[in-house]
C-alpha cells in the first residue's frame, strides 16, 4: 500500500502540477489566522481527492473556520483552499444576521508574508499547486 505522500506526488507528477506554497508558508499563515478576530471559514480542495470540504461554499458562512493542524495538514496533500474573511452572526429573531468583515485583515496577512493568492467575488483562493 502506497502512502498518502506518494499519492499526492504520483497525482501531481500526472496532472503535471506546480507546487505554490512550501511548508513554512502554510505555517504562517495557519499562525496569523489566529491572530483575526475568528478563523475565517475556508473551502479546501485536496490532490488526492474529487470532494470539496464543505461541498458548498456560496453564501456568507454562519460558522468559523478550523486552521488546528488536524484539519488542514498535511499541508503537501492541499491543492488550494478558498477563504471567505466574512462571517454572519445571529442577532435575533426581528433583525438581520450582522456581518463581521476580516478582509482587509486578511489580506494584510497574505501581503505580509507574500502568500500568492487570486481573488474570485469575495473570497480568495490560495493553491498548494496549480496546472
Amino acid at each position: 500500500m502506497k502512502s498518502l505522500k506518494e499519492k499526492v506526488i504520483r497525482i501531481i507528477n500526472e496532472k503535471q502540477m506546480y507546487s505554490l506554497m512550501n511548508n513554512t508558508k502554510w505555517r504562517e499563515l495557519q499562525s496569523a489566522v489566529k491572530t483575526l478576530q475568528f478563523p475565517p471559514p475556508y473551502q479546501i480542495k485536496y490532490v488526492h481527492m474529487d470532494t470539496l470540504y464543505p461541498e458548498t461554499f456560496d453564501n456568507i458562512p454562519w460558522y468559523y473556520g478550523d486552521w488546528s493542524n488536524e484539519a488542514i495538514t498535511p499541508f503537501y496533500s492541499i491543492e488550494w483552499i478558498r477563504v471567505q474573511p466574512v462571517c454572519r452572526y445571529h442577532q435575533g429573531q426581528l433583525i438581520d444576521d450582522g456581518i463581521i468583515d476580516e478582509t482587509n485583515e486578511f489580506l494584510s496577512i497574505l501581503n505580509k508574508y507574500s502568500i500568492p493568492y487570486e481573488e474570485l467575488n469575495g473570497t480568495y483562493f490560495i493553491y498548494g499547486y496549480k496546472r
